[in-house]
């Protein structure tokens, strides 16, 4: 008979319901995205509201990660569940009416929403796994993440395939979008705090929440942004993203409808499979991570340079040629301008997560992974907004696929070095882990308000237990 009781609280439960969660709410966020405009027909609205959100995100990073190690992982993940279908109700009312409010309103809560969210569940798949299933739990996080836009693109691509014309999707893929995301408040209640996840050595999860004031908390996460690691690490969490804006405008300028549709379900595949790739390489035994991370690098920044070279071809003979309208009946140039395009999701989600991974290389405790989470989330949102803000003021596509491919370039020399440098040993504070766990929890328990009486029986269990063993 199944335990339900360890079952639900396993960490690899928590992993699946953090992906779970994110597939309601990011994961449909991105499956609009991917549409192009978030689906609408002009780039201009969809643009200043995602900025909105972005600038948010940045503003917030900081308090953020105060709320999380005050109240704890469920109550942030909560929150975060509230503001993204606000935003597609704007989508959805500019479609039906033209009218632009909810939209920018959408955006402007989608943001509050999305730093609490964000964060919560990076610190799941970051502090929640054993140290050897890091990897796996950050491809199983981001997989689901993308399952929300696999079945969103089913969805859409079902909805528009009869639409061969640029243009507006279906105003049905918007309510159905909305259903879907209506269920993340109550998937949030689902996740176990992490004094009672269950993991499969028997370590436990270290809890992160403190009784910080607001003033320490912003100190603190003063003191992670200006680590040395993090420093240089910074353009690249700045500039992962970039390639976004290129790529929404190269959809609804030179797309149809259907294309754009396919796209949210192709390049949704696509990540998934980076993901999983990511896992089974970042986590792969008998390999040192020096070796991992300086191979990974080198291989995502050979994909990225390839995919940049291929999308300034792309882009100028269409422009050259005055192409439009491309669709995957009757243009001859469907192939080649669309299916590298899809394809670049890999690399593109193999970049992402092996930014998480190499942070987890450093060994920081719970509280410090909120904030370092929070700096994360931070640098992506503010090169969101940067990018964002260039699509909607500068109109002109090449313009903005060589802003995206400059800061790439750029960037290639910190995030080499990084690579280059990454920790091979266990980090301190996971050796003092593996060698005191049990002592070392109860305490952490007993600051966090159980008993004491239940800390020193736990530490005389644990001694008395290594007695017996070494009799």
């Amino acid at each position: 008979m199944v335990d339900f009781h360890y079952w639900y609280r396993a960490s690899i439960t928590q992993a699946f319901l953090a992906g779970i969660i994110s597939f309601t709410q990011p994961g449909i966020w991105t499956a609009l995205s991917n549409l192009g405009a978030g689906g609408l027909s002009s780039v201009t609205t969809a643009y200043i509201a995602t900025s909105v959100s972005y600038g948010l995100m940045v503003v917030l990073s900081a308090p953020t990660a105060y709320l999380m190690n005050r109240f704890g992982i469920r109550f942030v993940v909560f929150v975060g569940c509230f503001g993204y279908i606000f935003y597609s109700a704007g989508l959805y009312l500019n479609s039906k009416t033209g009218a632009q409010w909810l939209i920018i309103l959408g955006g402007f809560l989608c943001g509050v929403s999305s730093a609490p969210l964000w964060q919560a569940e990076a610190l799941i798949a970051l502090n929640y796994p054993e140290k050897h299933r890091r990897g796996l739990f950050i491809g199983i996080w981001q997989a689901l993440n993308k399952l929300g836009s696999i079945i969103a693109g089913i969805i859409v691509t079902i909805l528009n395939v009869n639409s061969d014309k640029s243009g507006k999707v279906s105003l049905n893929t918007y309510v159905v979008l909305i259903a879907i995301q209506a269920t993340g408040p109550f998937l949030a209640y689902l996740v176990a705090p992490p004094e009672k996840v269950i993991r499969t050595d028997g370590t436990k999860v270290h809890d992160n929440r403190t009784n910080d004031t607001f003033m320490q908390s912003l100190k603190k996460f003063w003191n992670i942004l200006t680590r040395k690691e993090i420093l240089i690490l910074a353009p690249l969490m700045l500039t992962n993203s970039w390639y976004k804006t290129w790529q929404g405008n190269y959809m609804v300028h030179n797309f149809s409808v259907r294309a754009r549709s396919l796209n949210v379900l192709l390049s949704s595949a696509c990540s998934a499979i980076g993901d999983l790739v990511g896992a089974w390489a970042l986590d792969y035994p008998g390999v040192s991570n020096k070796v991992k991370a300086r191979v990974s690098w080198v291989v995502f920044a050979a994909l990225f340079s390839g995919y940049f070279i291929w999308a300034f071809i792309s882009q100028g003979h269409i422009q050259a040629n005055g192409i439009t309208d491309i669709d995957w009946h009757g243009s001859s140039f469907f192939a080649a301008s669309y299916v590298p395009f899809v394809i670049f999701k890999i690399p593109c989600e193999l970049v992402f997560n092996w930014i998480w991974w190499v942070v987890g290389l450093y060994g920081y405790r719970p509280s410090e992974m909120s904030y370092v989470i929070a700096v994360i989330r931070g640098l992506e949102s503010l090169g969101g907004v940067l990018s964002y803000v260039v699509g909607v003021v500068n109109k002109n596509d090449t313009t903005n696929l060589a802003i995206s491919a400059g800061a790439f370039w750029i960037v290639l020399p910190f995030a080499t070095y990084v690579a280059w440098t990454v920790p091979d040993a266990v980090a301190p504070e996971d050796i003092e882990d593996e060698e005191f766990g049990k002592v070392q929890i109860a305490s952490d328990d007993s600051e966090a308000g159980i008993p004491e009486e239940k800390v020193k029986d736990s530490s005389v269990s644990l001694v008395k237990k290594v007695s017996d063993d070494s009799e």
